[in-house]
């Protein structure tokens, strides 16, 4: 992928795992040499409120951060709502399409199907961490992943891990 900078931007309800993407993320981004920058946006502190996280990833190094998202995942309906002011035309969207608002183009993205698939409904987290992942070329999730869900289960790791 030929970028000079990108900024991915994941946004849902609190609860959800959108800062468990960005804690696994970005420690693939160091381990893989990209320079890059997270900033969090918290509305709530209990479940229900949208909150998001932006990585910005750039080929190098940033002395500013920028507000524009060039790649959304929404994890739910107010996503979209929430970020409406710096989505932009060429903003790249990935999304269920029950999550868009009619007249907003994106790419279908079956974020909900996948997780269900893998066992693991509540999973939108582990789908959209696979899809970067997939996206970036970056190796070395399961590791993580492992770190993050061993504690809880083997069987809710080898869900997260599919």
């Amino acid at each position: 992928m030929e970028y000079e900078r990108i900024n991915i931007t994941l946004c849902g309800g609190a609860g959800l795992g959108i800062q468990t993407v960005e804690y696994i993320f970005t420690k693939l981004l160091n381990d893989n040499g990209y320079l890059f920058y997270a900033s969090k946006e918290y509305e709530s502190r209990v479940r229900g409120g949208e909150n998001s996280t932006t990585i910005q990833i750039s080929n190098k190094e940033r002395k500013a951060f920028s507000k524009r998202i060039d790649l959304l995942i929404p994890f739910d309906k107010g996503a979209i709502p929430h970020l409406k002011k710096r989505i932009e035309k060429n903003t790249l969207i990935f999304s269920e399409k029950e999550f868009v608002e009619d007249g907003i183009s994106f790419y279908e993205f079956p974020i909900k199907k996948l997780a269900k698939e893998a066992g693991l409904p509540q999973g939108l987290n582990s789908v959209a961490l696979g899809f970067l992942c997939y996206l970036f070329n970056l190796k070395g999730a399961e590791k993580y992943l492992k770190g993050f869900f061993g504690g809880k289960g083997e069987e809710i790791l080898i869900k997260n891990l599919r």
